[in-house]
């Protein structure tokens, strides 16, 4: 997938996507991302992004 340039839309559908699967991790079904590519790779992207990166690492954990 090509990225020209990074968009609110982009950031706001990677927060929800990865909050989704951060809260439903445990109940032992597959992340529900496997079966959709583009968006499995949006949000790679986004989390990839050196800044991004670094705020992830350090944010404070929500749920445990």
């Amino acid at each position: 997938m090509f990225f020209r340039q990074l968009t609110w839309a982009d950031l706001i559908v990677t927060d929800l996507l990865d909050r989704f699967v951060m809260f439903n991790k445990n109940d032992g079904s597959d992340s529900f991302l496997a079966g959709h590519k583009n968006l499995t790779c949006l949000v790679k992207h986004v989390l990839d992004l050196p800044n991004i990166k670094k705020y992830v690492a350090k944010r404070r954990q929500s749920i445990g």
